[in-house]
């Protein structure tokens, strides 16, 4: 059976480290978006690297480039142009636990202050893991691992297009959908349709510094 350890071992092997993928993603500020995430809980790197994978490919019509940030990693006073802030709640990773979250309740949100969208979104990764398992329990460890990436990425594009598109309105299918069902979170591909990309008029400019950017709970 997978360890934990084995789990990070092989995501070393596959994956490239958050900082290299940050140079990777080095385009002008109007093109860019950066993501700064928080986890409440663990996470496995495998999953991470699905979920920012999953992210992009959606996001693509748009032209867009994402820089994926910790936001431990994160230096006090630094200032970001198009800036998102995730709060990853509960624990990303598909590991069996003596009693699981029922996955009942909202899978993600984006904030709003005073009746306005902010740039904070909220993903919950206990519901979404739970959302999905009756589909993957049946694969590897390592697939779990994957397809809870994927299916946490199409719950965070949802919530993105909220916030970058600045509108609190859902499409018909698609990623936009007001409900995403588990087979559509981790089986064929998800996208934007061309209705919905209509309303990316304008990325809505949002400049802070890292002070703002939430205090990592």
């Amino acid at each position: 059976m997978y360890t934990r350890a084995l789990l990070v071992a092989l995501a070393s092997v596959l994956i490239p480290p958050l900082p290299a993928l940050a140079q990777q993603n080095a385009l002008p500020e109007q093109n860019s978006v950066t993501v700064v995430m928080y986890f409440e809980a663990e996470h496995a790197p495998i999953t991470l690297s699905h979920l920012q994978r999953e992210v992009e490919f959606i996001m693509e019509p748009l032209d867009l480039q994402f820089r994926w940030r910790l936001g431990k990693c994160v230096a006090n006073g630094e200032v970001f142009h198009h800036l998102v802030v995730v709060h990853f709640k509960g624990r990303c990773e598909m590991v069996e636990y003596p009693s699981w979250e029922a996955a009942s309740g909202s899978l993600g949100a984006a904030e709003m202050s005073e009746g306005k969208l902010i740039p904070f979104c909220r993903i919950e990764c206990n519901r979404v893991r739970e959302f999905i398992r009756p589909l993957v329990k049946g694969e590897s460890f390592i697939q779990m691992h994957v397809l809870l990436g994927r299916a946490l990425g199409r719950v965070l594009a949802h919530e993105l297009y909220h916030v970058l598109a600045d509108t609190t309105r859902h499409g018909s299918s698609g990623v936009t959908k007001s409900f995403l069902t588990p087979e559509e979170l981790v089986d064929r591909a998800l996208k934007f349709q061309s209705q919905d990309l209509k309303t990316f008029d304008r990325l809505q400019v949002r400049s802070f510094s890292a002070s703002g950017a939430g205090d990592g709970r």
